[in-house]
């Protein structure tokens, strides 16, 4: 499979998650990505899931998916040394990703300008909270702290209840997207003018341009979006099945109480449904609640099919487990097992794409340090004894 990124070398110097995914994705495509951890490794590696719960460096569910398809190195980029050794790599890459606040990069005696000096053709791409410009520039900030300041809060949640923020790390993966995107852009502008470029990408606006109902409201309307508990014409909200739980939603000119009557009559009799006083049936009692009373008595997929025939867009509440059991996502190769040196066999996700019909290989994450003498001996010339010294004295 020819992949559109292949020969393109790529230095992730970022930790976490929103840079490291920039570069995973980058991996994905076919570039060489060399990852650049310090003498500890990268923060990631602290964080689980872990096997029985016991903390290990190489068995980090969080890194060993973030880093897939990458080699990598260790560097002490504090040290004289190391800046020297991280400036001549700079000096031999296409791309640097990394997401360091502007004045951690400043105290360390670094800089952007430096990257970008050493190389004319880098294309660099800088994660930060809030960006490199502006009042909050050296500010740091939470994934919550970020939803909180994107407004993205102020429109979750019900209406008479505190403001709720989405399950999962959304503005550092959105953070990471966004920083490929910007990437893939530069490097093929790069190809017509033959010049690098710096992208500057902020996580909160990159939450706050996915929240268009809020802005909209406030810069159209000039008032604050309200929070609604359902949407649509017909019945809405998340409601209890025999197994789970169903996220109802009715099509906008559909007829939904005649959907709802034809699939009670597919899926079971009206007259096994229970009603409130427990006397088999209430036809005054509203179709929405015998349907919903008539859910709990079903299985999520029976729901699913039942209300996909008729063109209704019900979607079942999945946990994790039945993702992995997916019949769709396993018949289009979106799960690729991967051996891992230290971890062992998992299952990992792959793009959420297909190239040209066939799905982009992962690989796996590298060890602390595994690719050590590959790149500082084949890429920078280094000696075997170099390398001893190097550690002697703690700078890879």
């Amino acid at each position: 499979m020819e992949l559109p990124f292949k020969g393109v070398r790529v230095l992730d110097w970022g930790q976490g998650i929103d840079a490291p995914f920039c570069a995973k994705l980058l991996a994905a495509l076919g570039a060489d990505v060399i990852k650049i951890e310090p003498l500890e490794g990268d923060s990631s590696r602290r964080s689980g899931p872990f096997p029985q719960d016991i903390p290990h460096p190489e068995r980090s569910g969080l890194f060993l998916f973030l880093n897939t398809g990458k080699q990598g190195i260790t560097l002490n980029a504090t040290s004289a040394t190391g800046q020297e050794l991280l400036l001549r790599l700079v000096a031999r890459a296409d791309v640097l990703v990394e997401n360091f606040p502007p004045n951690a990069l400043q105290s360390s005696g670094l800089s952007r300008d430096a990257f970008l000096k050493a190389n004319p053709r880098l294309v660099l791409t800088s994660v930060t909270p809030f960006g490199l410009t502006g009042p909050y520039k050296d500010y740091l900030a939470s994934e919550l702290g970020v939803h909180a300041l994107s407004a993205e809060l102020s429109v979750a949640g019900l209406p008479d209840r505190p403001p709720l923020k989405k399950g999962g790390e959304i503005a550092q993966y959105l953070g990471g997207l966004h920083a490929f995107i910007a990437t893939v852009a530069s490097c093929y502008k790069r190809q017509v003018t033959g010049k690098g470029e710096h992208n500057d990408v902020s996580l909160s606006e990159g939450v706050t341009s996915i929240i268009g109902m809020a802005t909209r409201h406030a810069a159209y309307l000039g008032k604050p979006s309200p929070r609604r508990a359902g949407m649509g014409v017909g019945p809405t909200g998340v409601y209890p099945t025999k197994d789970g739980y169903m996220v109802t939603m009715t099509r906008g000119g559909s007829n939904w109480q005649k959907d709802f009557e034809d699939m009670m009559r597919e899926g079971g009799a009206p007259t096994e449904v229970p009603t409130a006083r427990g006397d088999g049936g209430d036809a005054q009692e509203p179709i929405q609640v015998r349907f919903y009373r008539w859910m709990e008595q079903r299985t999520k997929d029976e729901m699913y099919h039942l209300a996909q025939k008729r063109r209704q867009a019900f979607g079942p509440v999945v946990t994790a487990p039945d993702l992995l059991a997916s019949e769709q996502l396993q018949q289009r190769g979106y799960f690729e097992r991967v051996e891992h040196p230290a971890a062992g066999p998992m299952t990992m996700m792959g793009l959420p794409f297909l190239l040209n019909g066939e799905r982009s290989p992962m690989g796996r994450a590298p060890l602390l340090g595994e690719h050590n003498e590959a790149v500082y001996s084949g890429l920078l010339g280094l000696s075997r004894q170099d390398l001893v010294t190097l550690r002697q004295v703690g700078v890879a």
